[in-house]
């Protein structure tokens, strides 16, 4: 249904951005025009990108209808084949783009129309819905202003988060304002993700915290996960600048009354990916202007890097739970050169196997190259299966979560489609019916399908035959690690029941679908110290992370 979708380009919209780069305008990126060392490098970069962007609009703007093919990925994420210019492109890539097909408004889509224009301008923390239309109606002279001539010194350049999303949607408030209701719309209106990672992983973990902090329990006004942790740095910072004996007295009191949202975004997106220390300092001193303009920015990255690894776990506790211990469990079977394999709940099958690659060096005419070749012999890379999996899994699932919504949204006859991975967008009078079903299927997904898939990871393939009857276990009685039978003699779970607090034998229902041959070997991993877990309605302590070994006895 994505491939189906028919676009077209925003004429109006191509020009502009074509008079604004002639213009030489700091409205792509770029700081300055004349720039030194990387910097440079950079803006040759955007320049190169620049003139295939104008290339292709140059080329396509007048076709009437324009469709994209999508590739999935491993893990079944959806990507447009082609480049620069397409629907998950940067605000500059699709903001030329819009539905051919138009919907006229309606009073809902106008409301939805208005919360889009809002949230494309709007850079501070959230607010309920009905500030975003108090905004809206407040600056609707300045809007229509804008969208008539946009390159006249606006102050809309400066201010707005998404300068190149919003210029399309203040022109069709203008022509909402102009016709009523019964304008037709070709704007693709987007639903986000609350921080789609926390989301997956506090709904994994029926976290609470987590959960409000990522919308997923009603409240009173939107929760914002960004401001909660830069909410919870800027009280370690004054704390720590008061005290004269903290180590990082200097940093913080270079850092007091700095944080943010968009300081810590970065860094709390990243997170439930398995981004690392040295990357959140890499990124702070490369990508945060604030930092830059410290007195020390190496000490102020180090000390908020710090600071951050520290405070976006007490936001989603349970995610910090599981992401650990899914790295714990990565590291374990990397190191038995085991990998992992999961079915999402679209029926898409994900292989986690980072394996050692082979290196070939070719020596040409004027240079040496070393070309990688992945090689199903190699052994098993433990490290990048534990650095990887949370990642992976996530996307996994906000992949399934996007092809199930597609697909109820076109068996409900919505038939265009704007999605980003977790981004979801359609005409702005169906946006109260996608958020219907998007809610319902989140549901769906993580009472049943997801809870059944979560019950255990089959590791070792062939995969197990179908459910099998009830079976009575024998420890084995040599508590060493064992040799690992053939694939055809073994089968691996991982209880992932740990976060159920309803499920009082994980063990049994992680071995729930074993094959049915009496005297079949096997191996279970479980989990150490993580509240839930038990063994023979036995709670596991620390120290308790390793295989083991049963034997079937007998099937009943």
């Amino acid at each position: 249904a994505m491939q189906w979708t028919p676009w077209r380009f925003n004429k109006a919209t191509c020009a502009v951005i074509a008079s604004a780069w002639d213009a030489r305008l700091p409205l792509f990126g770029q700081k300055k025009w004349k720039q030194d060392g990387k910097e440079a490098h950079r803006l040759r970069g955007l320049e190169g990108a620049m003139a295939f962007h104008r290339s292709v609009t140059g080329k396509m703007r007048d076709e009437p209808r324009i469709y994209y093919p999508y590739q999935l990925d491993y893990r079944g994420r959806a990507y447009a084949v082609p480049q620069t210019i397409h629907p998950q492109a940067d605000p500059v890539g699709k903001a030329p783009l819009e539905f051919k097909d138009g919907k006229p408004l309606g009073e809902r889509g106008a409301f939805w129309l208005a919360i889009h224009l809002f949230n494309c301008y709007w850079k501070g923390k959230k607010v309920p819905f009905e500030q975003r239309l108090d905004w809206v109606r407040q600056n609707e002279r300045e809007i229509v202003a804008f969208a008539s001539n946009p390159l006249n010194g606006h102050r809309f350049l400066d201010e707005a988060d998404k300068l190149w999303l919003f210029l399309p949607a203040c022109r069709e408030w203008k022509g909402y304002l102009e016709q009523g209701p019964g304008f037709v719309s070709h704007l693709p209106v987007s639903m986000d993700g609350s921080c789609n990672g926390y989301q997956h992983l506090s709904a994994m973990g029926l976290d609470p915290i987590g959960g409000l902090a990522t919308n997923l329990l009603p409240g009173l006004e939107p929760q914002d996960i960004y401001q909660c942790v830069a909410d919870l740095v800027s009280r370690s910072i004054e704390v720590d600048a008061a005290n004269a004996k903290s180590p990082d007295r200097e940093a913080a009191r270079q850092l007091l009354g700095m944080i943010d949202r968009g300081v810590v975004k970065p860094a709390t997106m990243t997170t439930p990916y398995g981004v690392t220390f040295q990357t959140i300092c890499e990124e702070l001193l490369k990508d945060c202007d604030m930092i830059q303009s410290r007195k020390n920015p190496e000490l102020c990255a180090w000390y908020l890097a710090k600071l951050l690894q520290k405070c976006i776990p007490e936001v989603a506790v349970q995610a910090g739970i599981i992401m650990r211990w899914l790295r714990q469990i990565a590291m374990t079977l990397g190191k038995a050169n085991r990998g992992m394999l999961w079915t999402t709940p679209s029926g898409f099958c994900v292989v986690h196997q980072n394996r050692e690659p082979r290196r070939k060096r070719l020596s040409t005419f004027d240079r040496s190259l070393v070309i990688y070749k992945e090689d199903p012999r190699r052994k098993i890379s433990a490290m990048k299966q534990a650095n990887g999996i949370v990642a992976h899994l996530v996307h996994s699932f906000d992949a399934a979560h996007m092809i199930l919504t597609v697909n109820r949204l076109y068996a409900e006859g919505i038939q265009h489609f704007a999605m980003v991975h977790d981004s979801f967008g359609v005409h702005a009078a169906d946006v109260d019916l996608l958020n219907r079903i998007l809610r319902e299927g989140t549901w769906e997904t993580c009472s049943s399908r997801r809870q059944e898939m979560l019950s255990f990871f089959v590791c070792v393939l062939p995969r197990p035959n179908p459910p099998a009857p009830m079976m009575t276990m024998k420890r084995s009685s040599s508590n060493r690690h064992p040799r690992y039978p053939t694939s055809a003699q073994l089968t691996l779970f991982l209880c992932l029941t740990t976060w159920n607090s309803h499920c009082r034998s994980p063990l049994n229902r992680g071995l729930h679908g074993l094959p049915q041959q009496t005297g079949q070997e096997l191996f279970v991993l479980i989990s150490d110290g993580v509240p839930g877990i038990q063994r023979f309605g036995t709670s596991l302590g620390p120290g308790s992370k390793r295989l083991h070994h049963f034997v079937v006895q007998q099937c009943q």
